[in-house]
């Protein structure tokens, strides 16, 4: 069993200092992009588990068959964190169950709490996604982050129905919210010309539950190429009451390609919740 264990924690070892930018657990392109905001985790499941993740502290509820790391007596290391600002943050985490190893924990149980959890859940009240990397079974978020749970995000792993216990490999990050952008809001048809090196203004538009002035638009980016924007408004383009943010782009930065019917902004509000939002195109005069 010994020898057993050492295999797993060299295996997680390794696995965390591979850990980088644009090489995650395998990660395929576009989710490694959202590193800053995202975690990491590798576990070892045999049944039913659940992790549950709060500000900075993550905890085990098992459920069915063996605890996490502890199928066949084992005694595996949680992989949990992440990297922000480029530092790595991924700690080895050992859960302490209500009794030691070889006891495999066959009963409903709760592990004992990590603290100083990087980056940690924020209170902001934004939807997460998850990415399974590896593992045969089902990984879901089964509770979002609410004021009403105190902003607990909890992510369930089942590998009830195989037999024996199966490493896991998943990354936790940020959805977007979707809101409404508006492309060339004075006018209609949004035929934006390649050719002109002119410049494209795009609101976002604010409305009852989105207040657009949140929006940070320094973070804002445009289309394929990722324009930033030159210049930043605050103006109400639909008339309804509700202010709205402009932001104008270079269109040859915008990187769009001839007969493209959609561009997509992505941006942050102030206190990091990351927003998407698509609309219609037409671009025309592809000659140089």
């Amino acid at each position: 069993m010994k020898a057993k264990t050492s295999w797993m924690l060299g295996t997680l070892t390794m696995a965390a200092a591979m850990c980088g930018v644009g090489s995650v657990i395998g990660a395929p392109p576009g989710v490694a992009d959202a590193l800053n905001e995202s975690l990491e985790i590798q576990a070892q499941i045999d049944g039913r588990d659940q992790l549950i993740l709060k500000g900075n502290t993550a905890q085990w509820h098992h459920f069915d068959f063996a605890a996490v790391g502890r199928e066949r007596g084992s005694d595996a290391p949680t992989l949990i964190g992440g990297i922000k600002s480029s530092t790595d943050t991924s700690i080895l985490w050992l859960p302490v169950w209500p009794s030691p190893p070889p006891d495999e924990i066959r009963s409903e149980a709760l592990s004992s709490v990590l603290q100083g959890l990087r980056p940690s859940i924020p209170s902001n009240g934004a939807p997460w996604q998850v990415e399974r990397i590896f593992g045969r079974g089902a990984v879901t978020i089964v509770e979002q982050p609410t004021p009403a749970n105190a902003f607990t995000l909890i992510v369930e792993f089942d590998d009830y129905k195989f037999g024996g216990s199966s490493f896991y490999g998943v990354i936790l990050s940020q959805a977007p919210v979707k809101v409404q952008i508006d492309v060339k809001p004075y006018l209609t048809g949004g035929g934006i010309n390649l050719g002109s090196g002119e410049y494209v203004r795009v609101a976002i538009i604010g409305g009852g539950e989105f207040d657009a002035l949140q929006v940070n638009p320094a973070s804002a980016r445009l289309g394929p190429g990722g324009a930033r924007p030159t210049r930043y408004e605050i103006v109400d383009y639909n008339r309804d009451g509700f202010t709205d943010r402009g932001l104008v782009f270079r269109i040859s930065y915008v990187g769009l390609a001839c007969g493209d019917q959609q561009v997509t902004l992505t941006a942050d509000t102030y206190d990091g919740t990351m927003l998407v939002g698509t609309d219609f195109v037409h671009a025309y005069n592809c000659h140089k």
